[in-house]
């Protein structure tokens, strides 16, 4: 293939033949590390999400001028939790009134994964605060996002939180 020509031509077919031996392999790499750490959808409904998004936003305002909030000491300016088992309290607020009848979630989650998503159920106790537990694998920036369901109506409210040792 190569008989008859200069030394030089022949190292720059050989250059060539590397580069693209060399592409194709960092191409096959790149699939294979693409689809061994394929997580799938985040969000298994996300279209629905964006077609409501308008009207959950507005909800929210809704419900934020009727006076639900949330309290608890993870709700302070600079949370912070201990890598581990925490406790979580939380109230849910209509003004100043606890409200009794709803159903309060945390879920708490890395970004740009979900191999650490977890959603928390929260138990009501007699004094009307919710309650539960809730493991902190990691140190960093975790975001939490607490739902409340009231009524058949919903108030979320999201906040990042750093974890310590």
């Amino acid at each position: 293939m190569f008989k008859g020509m200069d030394q030089s031509l022949k190292y720059t077919f050989y250059g060539i033949f590397a580069i693209f031996f060399s592409l194709f392999a960092a191409t096959y790499h790149t699939l294979k590390v693409a689809f061994t750490g394929n997580e799938g959808v985040m969000n298994k409904n996300y279209y629905e999400v964006g077609l409501n998004y308008e009207k959950f936003i507005e909800d929210q305002k809704v419900m934020i001028e009727e006076g639900y909030h949330f309290e608890g000491s993870l709700l302070s300016l600079n949370p912070s939790l201990k890598k581990g088992v925490n406790a979580i309290e939380i109230e849910f607020l209509k003004g100043n009134d606890k409200i009794n009848s709803a159903e309060v979630e945390l879920k708490i989650e890395k970004r740009a994964t979900d191999n650490f998503t977890k959603i928390t159920k929260l138990s009501r106790e007699d004094n009307g605060k919710y309650i539960g537990n809730i493991e902190l694998e990691n140190e960093g920036q975790w975001f939490f996002t607490i739902t409340g369901n009231a009524e058949g109506r919903v108030l979320k409210k999201y906040f990042p939180v750093d974890v310590v040792k």
